[in-house]
């Protein structure tokens, strides 16, 4: 590179040959602005001049960040603002997973035909809402029809049956008590008369009974006889007689005991033909139960095959799938109800998280829905799922949720707040009074009449509603503002700008 110096020479033996050649002062002139370019040009060219970009990095003077704000009376009143007192308290950390609105099982019915039948009937709208044993629909059903009929039946048999057990009953009844009394009686006479026996119930066996008993009296009566009569008949007549009596007391005892034996007999056939028949209606009864399903209404007076499905709970017709005169198969779903305002959300929770979470049945969980961001509810865990799903990796979270106004709907995206283990003591404010400002937060505390000072913090952990923070300006007592920050944050920044 040519140094400064051996140019300057070169163009001074250049302007020495050029002086020689020219003369005048036009010349002279010419050599002396030629010389002062060739002496001054180098240095400009060689030296280092400030370029406008690095003029403009060279530090400036930061401007001061103001901390306090004071509103005029016209301006806090359009500030609207409000203050919390800060205090600890005891936050309970939370997860935020993914969840959607299902119906509650419990509260969901899909109503199906329980037999073959024909629509008779359509009792609803769509979106009625139902009480619980409210009627539906009305279905015609052979099936059931025959089904009644066999119940009749059998309720008749029973009816028989037990009629013809009380008489056997009756029956059993009085000749036990002829039998007892000739026991006790010790066969002396006059025990037993005709007018006794024909007051009690014997039905068949009271023709046998008197004939045995008169023949034993009879024999009774010769015996007596033939005593008064001693003197007029021989010995022999009377030992035949009182053989007669003694045969004749042998055959009202044993028929007396076959008798009761009979009568014993058939009230026990009786009776288990009563039994039969009551098993059998009991069958009849069943089987028309489990024809009417849980929704039926029975009809017990009825042999017809009208069959009246009913709602089992409280709840809203949701789809109707039937019109009257429409012939619908075993099975077929005919509506569904459900009741919107009990909901089911299920919570999917990755199998990472589990030992973490505070997973309790009953325990509270926040349930948030992205287009109601001003909205939000609380529900409870039901019951939580044990396995993990092979393909997401996450175990299901059942949390029973209220919905009186119905702003939930099933299919609905929501974010669950599930609680962690971990909860402390800990000063924490409202998260809407955060502010932020080029990666900076802080929040506003009231420190006069409508005067209020910024106070930079770090958060330390955050739950939906309240954030824990840090600061050595913010102690409890302090009066942070909660409502109104971004209209002080306005101002703020207003001010440090003017």
């Amino acid at each position: 590179m040519t140094t400064p110096s051996s140019f300057q020479q070169r163009l001074g033996k250049l302007f020495a040959l050029a002086g020689q050649s020219i003369r005048g002062l036009g010349a002279a002139a010419i050599i002396a602005g030629v010389l002062a370019i060739g002496y001054f040009g180098p240095h400009w060219l060689f030296d280092e001049h400030p370029s406008p970009e690095n003029a403009a990095q060279a530090p400036a003077e930061e401007p001061k960040v103001k901390e306090f704000v004071e509103l005029t009376p016209e301006k806090a009143a359009a500030a609207n603002i409000t203050v919390h007192t800060l205090q600890p308290q005891r936050l309970v950390n939370t997860l935020t997973v993914p969840a959607a609105i299902k119906y509650n099982a419990s509260r969901y019915l899909e109503l199906r035909s329980p037999l073959d039948s024909v629509v008779q009937e359509v009792l609803v709208k769509p979106t009625e809402a139902v009480a619980a044993g409210g009627q539906l629909v009305v279905l015609t059903a052979e099936e059931m029809g025959l089904a009644r009929r066999e119940r009749a039946q059998c309720q008749a048999t029973l009816e028989l049956a037990e009629s013809k057990a009380e008489w056997s009953r009756g029956v059993h009844e009085g000749v036990s008590e002829i039998v007892n009394q000739l026991k006790t009686s010790n066969e002396s006479a006059g025990a037993l008369t005709a007018s006794a026996l024909s007051n009690k119930k014997m039905g068949q066996f009271g023709e046998r009974l008197l004939k045995a008993y008169s023949a034993w009296e009879l024999a009774k009566a010769n015996v007596a006889n033939a005593a008064d009569l001693s003197n007029v008949i021989s010995g022999r007549e009377l030992r035949e007689r009182q053989a007669t009596l003694q045969q004749a007391a042998a055959g009202f005892h044993g028929e007396a005991e076959q008798i009761l034996f009979e009568a014993g007999q058939q009230l026990q056939s009786d009776l288990a033909a009563v039994a039969d028949a009551q098993n059998k209606l009991a069958i009849a009864k069943d089987k028309i139960a489990a024809l009417l399903g849980p929704t039926g209404l029975d009809e017990p007076e009825s042999s017809s095959s009208r069959l009246l499905l009913t709602a089992p709970f409280a709840g809203r017709v949701e789809e109707i799938h039937l019109v009257p005169a429409e012939r619908v198969d075993r099975g077929e779903v005919l509506l569904v109800l459900a009741d919107p305002e009990q909901l089911w959300t299920t919570a999917e929770v990755p199998e990472a998280h589990l030992p973490q979470l505070q997973l309790t049945v009953g325990s509270q969980v926040a349930v948030r829905q992205p287009t109601q961001p001003d909205a939000s509810w609380t529900g409870t865990i039901r019951f939580v799922g044990a396995s993990v799903d092979a393909q997401t990796r996450t175990v299901p979270v059942v949390i029973d949720l209220a919905n009186p106004e119905g702003k939930l709907r099933p299919g609905m995206f929501v974010w669950a707040d599930l609680p962690l283990l971990a909860s402390k003591e800990a000063l924490a404010v409202p998260v809407g009074a955060l502010a932020r400002h080029e990666q900076e937060l802080f929040v506003f505390i009231e420190v006069g009449t409508r005067k209020y000072r910024r106070v930079d913090v770090q958060v330390l952990s955050q739950t939906p509603e309240w954030a824990e923070v840090t600061s050595p300006d913010l102690t409890a007592g302090a009066k942070v503002v909660d409502v109104g920050v971004f209209y002080l944050k306005s101002e703020l920044l207003l001010e440090s700008e003017e």
